[in-house]
């Protein structure tokens, strides 16, 4: 089972308490495809996180129809990585992406849940803090060369709930903050920093599919330990690099809370059935765990009895 940030460990009394987790939360349903969300009940059902990490060529000439299939297909999160585009043709592809994932949303059977789980459709635009204001997209993925997380944190602030046009954006605590990190010490560093990070991406954990090797593979056992860390800290920790069906089982079985991927997608059509295969073996690397979203509620099983 998948150690997830929604239900951190009990401390001893010497240790400072766990921090509560930044953003929406992974709590939805774990069956394959995004289908509709179950009735509205004192449960929610936790699943693996699964971020597709995508550049405006894997999009192709209909950028909100793919977006829509990779969300019917599983993806949890879209993430819109261009370093090539121009300002305006980025906008145009981000406000794309987010279209499809209101689409998508309009579907779920809990309006509710339309923002506050981290399995609902999110789209998160990489660096770029204005265009995911202006599109009003779920957060932003922050690189090295990037604004840092306080001050995006306190520009989502700045922004609140305030209106463009006739448009009602994200309040700041919804939106997601995120980061690329390479070692177990740049997230304790972050951490340490007390950055508002929401997620952050660990890579790499295998050798990249998507482009040349530029750093040691970190493998499952550095996964581990920067999960529990994570968790402790009430972040989300996606394993990135290499990524394939069996590997994701094993990252998802080493603690990780998801995984990113982009070279197992491919381009077009192929896109969606790699991600509904990725998701399917998430699904089965985390079995369906219903958690109480009532903390007055008592536990069940899967199969719906006390426990």
């Amino acid at each position: 089972m998948a150690r997830l940030p929604s239900n951190p460990p009990i401390d001893p009394p010497s240790s400072p308490p766990a921090s509560p987790p930044r953003g929406p939360q992974p709590d939805r349903s774990a069956s394959s495809g995004r289908g509709s969300d179950p009735p509205s009940s004192s449960y929610a059902t936790r699943r693996a996180i699964l971020c597709a990490v995508l550049d405006g060529e894997a999009f192709g000439p209909s950028p909100r129809e793919l977006a829509a299939a990779l969300f019917e297909a599983g993806v949890d999160w879209i993430q819109l990585r261009d370093r090539s585009c121009e300002a305006l043709v980025l906008t145009g592809l981000a406000r794309a992406l987010v279209s499809a994932r209101d689409a998508v949303r309009s579907t779920l059977s809990d309006p509710a849940s339309r923002r506050t789980s981290a399995s609902t459709p999110q789209i998160i635009i990489n660096k770029r803090v204005d265009v995911a204001l202006a599109v009003d997209a779920d957060g932003v993925h922050l690189g090295l060369d990037a604004l840092d997380a306080r001050s995006v944190a306190a520009l989502f602030g700045a922004v609140g709930e305030a209106s463009i046009g006739a448009r009602r954006v994200h309040a700041p605590a919804e939106r997601l903050i995120g980061a690329s990190l390479h070692s177990i010490a740049e997230l304790e560093a972050r951490i340490a920093a007390r950055e508002p990070l929401a997620y952050a991406h660990l890579a790499p954990i295998w050798s990249p599919r998507s482009k040349p090797a530029e750093r040691p593979e970190l493998g499952l056992e550095q996964l581990a330990r920067a999960a529990a860390i994570a968790e402790r800290a009430g972040i989300l920790l996606l394993a990135q690099g290499g990524l394939d069906e069996a590997r994701a089982a094993q990252a998802i079985g080493a603690g990780a809370a998801g995984i990113a991927v982009t070279g197992i997608l491919g381009r077009g059509s192929d896109s969606a059935r790699a991600a509904r295969a990725l998701r399917q073996a998430l699904d089965e690397a985390v079995p369906p765990t219903r958690v109480p979203t009532d903390p007055t509620a008592i536990p069940v099983d899967p199969e719906g009895d006390p426990q």
